[in-house]
């Protein structure tokens, strides 16, 4: 005869649902709740990261990793095409590496990535103009698209001319 190996004894059930009940019945208050280290952000430096800019550039200074969304952009009518997100972007002393990323929401279906990790820049770098692409069959249409740069490392990145378009697919 088999038995059941998920199958609890009386005793077993009975502890089970006694001990279910006291963690729901623990009062979850305030006064439980311990503050650890308060968090002050009077000083943007703090933070790790700056952004600054002026006439379509944008500079990042970061002391780790970060991702900094740079737009989202809505009600693309776009399907059955290579999507294709492009930028100059320029590094100093960058201990690591920095791309672009682009993310795409389809409803129902969630979100979608693609990263461009294959053509990154890393130490200090010239203009250079950075993309990746998204395929989309067709009738897949995001219904929003998010652009952003991605920093793996510490140092300074500047981006500027960011644009998307579609290509013909291949």
């Amino acid at each position: 005869m088999r038995t059941n190996p998920f199958k609890l004894s009386g005793r077993l059930f009975a502890a089970s649902l006694a001990m279910l009940a006291l963690f729901i019945a623990l009062p979850t208050t305030q006064a439980t709740a311990k503050n650890l280290k308060p968090i002050v952000l009077a000083n943007p430096e703090s933070l790790g990261t700056v952004i600054s800019g002026e006439k379509g550039l944008i500079k990042i200074a970061t002391q780790g990793p970060c991702t900094v969304c740079l737009a989202v952009v809505k009600d693309l009518d776009v399907d059955n095409c290579l999507l294709v997100y492009q930028a100059e972007v320029k590094t100093k002393n960058l201990k690591g590496k920095t791309f672009l990323e682009m993310w795409c929401h389809f409803p129902g279906k969630g979100d979608y990535f693609s990263r461009g990790m294959q053509k990154s820049l890393s130490g200090d770098s010239g203009w250079t103009m950075l993309e990746t692409p998204f395929l989309l069959q067709s009738g897949q249409t995001p219904s929003q698209v998010t652009l952003s740069l991605a920093i793996a490392g510490a140092g300074e990145v500047w981006i500027r001319n960011p644009g998307l378009s579609t290509r013909p697919r291949r």
